[in-house]
């Protein structure tokens, strides 16, 4: 078994009589069942590091796969997406500029009309303040 260290550790009177009955049931001594338990918990634990660890490598490889395909098509969804904006933006402002247009040509064409209004605003307010 190679180089041999000691071990000691003080339990309940309690647990330690629990343990005896068992050791009789079961015909081991001390030393069997303590190191029995301590190679089944490292066993145990062993085993599970080693599927977490196989969990987070398949994990991390179908995020890479998800980011790679999304990746993917977020860059062709942009491309589509300006197209369209540029389209948009352009009957927009083509509108805007023809409804500037059109507002100056009925601004320039009666500038009478534009006196008068304001002449007859300043009208109201005036009477507006005498009452």
């Amino acid at each position: 078994m190679g180089n041999m260290r000691t071990m000691a550790f003080q339990v309940p009177d309690e647990l330690f009589q629990k343990i005896k009955d068992y050791l009789q049931r079961n015909n081991m001594t001390q030393k069997q069942f303590v190191i029995g338990l301590i190679e089944n918990e490292i066993e145990r634990d062993l085993t599970q590091r080693a599927v977490m660890n196989e969990v987070s490598i398949d994990s991390e490889k179908v995020a890479e796969e998800y980011t790679e395909q999304k990746g993917t098509a977020a860059v062709s969804d942009c491309e589509a997406i300006p197209d369209k904006d540029e389209e948009v933006a352009e009957e927009q402002e083509s509108t805007d500029f023809s409804d500037d247009f059109d507002d100056e040509n009925e601004e320039s064409e009666n500038p009478d009309e534009d006196e008068d209004l304001d002449e007859s605003e300043e009208q109201d307010e005036g009477m507006a303040m005498g009452m």
